[in-house]
C-alpha cells in the first residue's frame, strides 16, 4: 500500500463508539461513512481517507465527538503505542512518546512538541485541512492528548488553538475540553503547562519503556520502508493536484531522468496515470463530502477543467456518480 495509512483497530473504535451512541450496528455506520467493516477487520491498516470519512460523518452526527470517543478509547486498547505513553517515566516522556510515534496511528498527520519558557506546545505540521473529515481528524488527534495526559498525570491545557474554522460544536467541544480554544489561529497546536508534565505517571515503570520505545522505533521504520517511491512520485503530485502533470515535469521535481521514473514505478506494479488517477479520486470523494462544494468546484481542485469529463471519470472509477459519493 503507497498511500499514507492509518491503523485500522483505532478505526474500528471509532466507529463502534459512534455507532453505539446513534443505536446501530457498526457495520451500517461504516457503510454510511463509505467504509467497508470487513475490510477493516481484515487489514492492520488503510489509506487516509477512510478515517477522514469516518471523521466526517462522526463530527456531522453530534456535538464535540472528537472528545467523545477519546474518551471511551482506553490508552491500553492501543497496544505497544498506549503502553509506551502509560509507563514513561513523567508526563513529559508521555507527551514526548506519543507525539513522536504517531504516524503509527496516522501516518499521513504530522505533530511535534516544543518547549517554550513555561510551556510545552504540541504543534501541528501536516498539510492544511480542507475538508471536515480533516478537521475533524486533527481535533480528535488534540482531544486524545488532552484526555491521555488527564488520565495518565492528572495535566490538561491552558489553550487550544485551530487553524480550521469554528465548527458547530465550538462551545460543546470548549467544554468537554474545559480550556480556552481559539480558532482561524495563525496555526494548530496546544499548551500545556511544562511544570504539570514532572509528574510521574502510576504505571511508570524504566524498563517496559526502553522495551516498547524499540518496539515502536521498529514499527516506524517498517512504516518508513512501506512510504516506497510511489508514495514519493504521490506526495509531488498531490502538492498540486490542479497541475496537469507530465513525466517530465515530476521527472524533473525528482531529479532523475523520465526513463528512471517509468522503471521505478514499473518495479513497483504501477504508473503515473494510475498514481494520478488514485490521488484525483481520493481527493474527489473527500471533497464531495463538503455539501456546499459544487461539482464543478471539486473537478476543478482535482485538476479537471470540464465537470463531464470529471464526472465520466468518477463513475468509472468508483462506480457512483459524483453527487452520490
Amino acid at each position: 500500500m503507497n498511500a499514507p495509512t492509518a491503523r485500522t483497530d483505532a478505526i474500528r473504535h471509532i466507529v463502534t463508539t459512534c455507532a453505539t451512541r446513534v443505536g446501530e450496528a457498526p457495520a451500517r455506520f461504516a457503510r454510511r461513512a463509505r467504509v467497508e467493516w470487513n475490510e477493516l477487520a481484515r487489514l492492520e491498516r488503510v489509506p487516509v481517507p477512510v478515517l477522514h470519512r469516518v471523521w466526517s460523518l462522526a463530527a456531522r452526527q453530534a456535538s464535540a465527538w472528537p472528545v467523545a470517543v477519546a474518551e471511551a478509547l482506553a490508552l491500553e486498547s492501543l497496544g505497544p503505542y498506549g503502553f509506551a505513553v502509560l509507563t514513561a517515566p513523567t508526563g513529559a516522556h508521555s507527551l514526548a512518546s506519543a507525539i513522536r510515534a504517531y504516524p503509527i496511528i496516522n501516518e499521513a498527520a504530522r505533530w511535534s512538541l516544543a518547549h517554550e519558557r513555561e510551556h510545552a506546545i504540541v504543534r501541528y505540521s501536516g498539510p492544511d485541512p480542507s475538508t471536515f473529515g480533516e478537521c475533524a481528524s486533527i481535533e480528535a488527534m488534540l482531544a486524545h492528548v488532552c484526555v491521555g495526559l488527564r488520565r495518565v498525570v492528572g495535566v490538561g491545557p491552558t489553550r487550544v488553538r485551530f487553524a480550521h474554522a469554528r465548527p458547530r460544536y465550538a462551545n460543546d467541544l470548549a467544554a468537554r475540553l474545559d480550556c480556552a480554544l481559539e480558532w482561524d489561529a495563525r496555526r494548530t497546536e496546544l499548551v500545556l503547562d511544562r511544570d504539570g508534565l514532572a509528574a510521574r505517571p502510576p504505571l511508570e515503570n524504566a524498563a517496559m519503556t526502553r522495551l516498547l520505545a524499540a518496539h515502536l522505533d521498529a514499527e516506524l521504520a517498517t512504516l518508513g520502508a512501506v512510504r516506497s517511491f510511489a508514495q514519493r512520485v504521490r506526495e509531488v503530485i498531490g502538492s498540486s493536484l490542479d497541475q496537469r502533470w507530465s513525466t517530465n515535469d515530476v521527472a524533473s521535481r525528482l531529479h532523475m531522468s523520465e526513463r528512471t521514473l517509468r522503471r521505478r514505478l514499473e518495479a513497483e506494479r504501477t504508473s503515473l496515470r494510475a498514481l494520478r488517477d488514485e490521488l484525483r479520486a481520493e481527493r474527489a470523494s473527500e471533497l464531495l463530502g463538503d455539501r456546499a462544494r459544487s461539482v464543478g468546484e471539486v473537478a476543478r481542485s482535482v485538476g479537471f477543467a470540464d465537470s463531464s469529463a470529471f464526472a465520466r471519470a468518477f463513475r468509472r472509477r468508483t462506480g457512483v456518480a459524483p453527487r452520490r459519493a
